[in-house]
């Protein structure tokens, strides 16, 4: 495997570096949006449900082996 990033690397090192650059820029950004859609869509709708009163019931309802009773809170 590390044969193998070795060479790879050599190729990339071959590249143009303004656009080595530029790609290495694009993917920081690209995985900094990621995350912070992430941290978006947890804050926005994960959060609340794990914080429920429904999923407290879910959890105990799983471990009593019983069919849960959702109240929509």
């Amino acid at each position: 495997l590390m044969n193998e990033a070795e060479r790879f690397a050599t190729i990339i090192r071959e590249n143009a570096p303004l656009t080595l650059r530029m790609l290495k820029k694009s993917a920081l950004i690209h995985t900094t949006s990621l995350k912070n859609a992430w941290l978006m869509l947890k804050s926005a709708f994960i959060k609340p449900q794990a914080e429920s009163e429904d999923f407290q019931e879910g959890i105990r309802a799983f471990k009593e082996k019983r069919k849960p009773q959702f109240k929509g809170r």
